[in-house]
């Protein structure tokens, strides 16, 4: 049994402790921070590196422990404090690379290297090490300005309790980041639309009544289509619409970032009921995640 600690977006510890348990064999919760999350479990390597709506993971390990796995044959240091990347004096780099090297049979690439080796300093002062076991890419260079990240829209779609056969809603898909993370849970019928295509999400002509198990969607939060939008009039026409297409026990998994207004708008329309509201960041900005269901 490994010992690893991940990050997530903060604001969701909750949403990612309830995944662990559902997903990994003999998981045990070790520690849970805002962001962070330290256990142990069963499930392999692999299994760990699968899991979407993790940032990044980490095998948990003091710079005197062995590598319990085969990464590669290169790795780097890395040292980060608060959450930002910091340089430390190469004396100190340079004992704690060859420290590392000797135990493990590895070479020094601080260029280049097959894995890397972090130092990890919170704000609250706990500290961890361990080695990285996931890559992502650099989300600023593969994604536009505004685009939802894979591993958010992951998480949106986990909120939404995805089961087979679910008709599911995307009435703001823009570039349809919810609808590909959706398709990776089970069978279901996707149906994306956007304002970009003249879908209005306030008058959703061509959806019957009752005809959409879960709407899971990422709304404007201020400024669409170069066009100023009267936001609480628009989210109340919105959920009015929800309402309408939603089945009996459907509900509703919606990203927002005008939270005073979406929230005066949901009060105005009483027929939903709030289950749950997630506060995160997003780019840096304030916002949350609502699910919601029919009263």
């Amino acid at each position: 049994m490994n010992t690893y600690f991940s990050t997530f977006i903060p604001g969701l510890g909750a949403v990612i402790k309830n995944q662990l348990e559902k997903q990994l064999e003999n998981f045990n919760l070790e520690l849970l921070l805002d962001g962070l999350i330290v256990y142990s479990s069963d499930s392999d390597i692999e299994k760990i590196k699968s899991l979407k709506f993790l940032n990044n993971s980490f095998i948990k390990l003091d710079p005197q422990d062995k590598i319990p796995v085969k990464l590669g044959q290169t790795f780097r240091v890395v040292f980060s404090k608060e959450n930002e990347l910091v340089k430390v004096n190469n004396e100190r780099l340079t004992k704690i690379e060859n420290k590392i090297a000797k135990l493990n049979n590895l070479k020094i690439d601080r260029a280049n290297p097959d894995f890397e080796f972090w130092f990890f300093k919170r704000s609250e002062g706990h500290k961890f090490t361990g080695v990285r076991i996931t890559k992502h890419p650099d989300y600023k260079t593969i994604l536009a300005k505004g685009q939802l990240r894979p591993k958010l829209a992951d998480i949106l779609c986990l909120l939404s309790n995805p089961q087979k056969f679910d008709v599911v809603l995307d009435p703001f898909a823009g570039s349809g980041a919810i609808g590909v993370a959706r398709e990776n849970y089970s069978y279901t019928n996707i149906i994306s639309e956007d304002l970009k295509t003249g879908f209005d999400a306030t008058n959703m002509v061509k959806i019957s009544d009752q005809s959409i198990d879960k709407i899971i969607t990422d709304p404007p939060w201020g400024i669409s289509m170069g066009l100023n939008l009267n936001l609480p009039d628009f989210y109340h026409k919105m959920l009015s619409e929800f309402y309408r297409v939603l089945t009996p026990n459907g509900l509703a998994v919606i990203l927002m970032g005008n939270k005073e207004v979406f929230k005066n708008a949901l009060d105005r329309f009483s027929k939903f009921k709030l289950e749950k509201q997630y506060n995160i960041l997003v780019s840096g900005k304030k916002a949350a995640v609502y699910k919601l269901t029919i009263n």
